[in-house]
């Protein structure tokens, strides 16, 4: 059994795609943060009286003319705190370019994607590559039994795609701190600024993991990375895009959607009319807890199609 795990970590190693991943990364945040430092200016602090426009739209949202009623987010407690944080002074005055601390989580959230797909790439890559190459005839001549080493691969898998997220995700919390420190803006930012990003960071990875894990399930039920990717992209596009767009009520049990709740802690939110189509009321589908199951609901159905897939089919 160690020299399974050695045999697996060893392999992930020596694979150039997670280096790739990694170094390909690390540069574009180094040169994103860096431009975006170079960019940035210190705040300027408001003078005078608020633009009429800001208190005019302002005042429009407060008497609900901006959303309709019973469209209220949950994640606002009252129609006062959705439209002071939704019409900003800020919004209405011309401000110089710049790195804001407050908008970091905000950031975070906004690469989660990127980071996501990077974990479904590498994940589809780790398990499809042996298939590819042949050498996966090799491997069971040395480990026969296909569950140990399925599972011993998935975790692998897992892990590595865990702490690469987490590297990146540490390099840009680390390298904006720097940047506001020279040339940004520490106001409006929370005092638990850095547990929040770090917060966001952690269910990106564990998303990413996720995600990766059932890239490895397809690539093992297809035999080859391009298959898991292919089905990834068809169900995205088939599912995700169009049948969520008939069905409001799928999006409850649907992979991005949930993702998107476990990473940025906001509820899975539709709008339903009555039939009629008299009044509108937010309905929530789905809360980020709940979608934490749903996601690992998700991977344990593919890991066990991709289980059976693997101890049942010949190696050809």
């Amino acid at each position: 059994m160690k020299g399974l795990w050695r045999s697996e970590w060893l392999r992930a190693r020596s694979r150039r795609l997670p280096w790739l991943v990694l170094v390909a990364g690390s540069v574009a945040t180094v040169v994103g943060v860096g431009i975006a430092t170079a960019r940035s200016h210190p705040p300027v602090a408001p003078s005078g009286p608020p633009p009429p426009a800001y208190l005019a739209d302002l005042q429009a949202c407060l008497d609900g003319r901006f959303l309709p009623a019973g469209e209220l987010p949950p994640e606002y407690p009252s129609l006062e705190a959705y439209c002071r944080d939704t019409v900003r002074r800020e919004f209405y005055e011309v401000q110089p370019p710049q790195l804001r601390l407050r908008g970091l989580s905000s950031l975070l959230e906004g690469i989660a994607s990127i980071v996501v797909a990077s974990g479904v790439v590498l994940g589809a890559s780790l398990g499809g590559a042996d298939w590819s190459s042949g050498a996966i005839s090799t491997l069971l001549t040395w480990e026969p039994r296909r569950v140990r080493l399925l599972a011993v691969r998935a975790i692998v898998a897992f892990v590595a795609i865990a702490v690469i997220a987490l590297v990146l995700q540490g390099l840009l919390i680390a390298l904006v701190r720097v940047g506001v420190a020279l040339r940004g803006s520490t106001q409006g930012a929370p005092p638990d600024w850095l547990a929040q990003a770090v917060g966001v960071a952690m269910r990106t990875a564990g998303v990413a993991a996720l995600f990766g894990g059932i890239a490895l399930s397809l690539a093992t039920v297809g035999r080859s990375t391009v298959s898991a990717l292919g089905a990834l992209f068809l169900y995205l596009v088939g599912v995700e895009g169009f049948g969520a767009s008939l069905l409001v009520r799928t999006q409850a049990w649907l992979l991005v959607r949930n993702a998107v709740a476990a990473i940025s802690e906001r509820p899975i939110v539709a709008y339903l009319g009555d039939g009629a189509g008299y009044e509108v009321r937010a309905v929530v589908l789905r809360t980020p807890g709940e979608a934490w199951f749903v996601l690992l609901g998700w991977a344990a159905i593919l890991g066990a199609l991709a289980l059976w897939s693997f101890t049942a089919r010949d190696v050809q």
